[in-house]
């Protein structure tokens, strides 16, 4: 499987901005900035970093959590991207989970296996780490 979006970019980088264009009509023209980084009306790259990465590490707890015939209600988790000038340092998954009858000692074990699993995880060279927390669906 390939996937290709092009970020296009016009003027500096203080002045400039720039859009995405996709063959998916969700990600086509989205624009994104510099300078914009507070105003809600672009997206950063960072986060697309934070997006694919729980969006990944979601998929790769349910096939794991799926595999071993549990029944997920849900898996919530949130990515933070940290960065310290023109580097980004670490990335920090933050996950909920709701599954029927997963002990605590079960799902750190799937927890860990999905980290390992994860292919935009395993794409970042930066560190990245996670907090888990179960809430027993009844």
């Amino acid at each position: 499987m390939k996937t290709t979006v092009r970020a296009n970019w016009t003027d500096s980088l203080k002045r400039g901005k720039g859009e995405f264009q996709s063959d998916n009509p969700l990600l086509n023209k989205v624009p994104y900035s510099f300078m914009k980084r507070s105003s809600g009306d672009v997206t950063l790259p960072e986060e697309f970093l934070a997006a694919a990465h729980a969006a990944c590490f979601n998929m790769t707890m349910a096939m794991l959590l799926s595999q071993k015939q549990y029944t997920i209600e849900s898996l919530d988790t949130a990515c933070t991207i940290s960065y310290d000038s023109d580097q980004v340092t670490h990335s920090e998954l933050e996950v909920s989970v709701k599954v029927e009858g997963l002990s605590d000692d079960e799902l750190q074990a799937i927890a860990s296996e999905a980290k390992k699993l994860c292919p935009i995880g395993q794409a970042y060279s930066f560190p990245s780490s996670f907090k888990i927390a179960a809430e027993v669906a009844e």
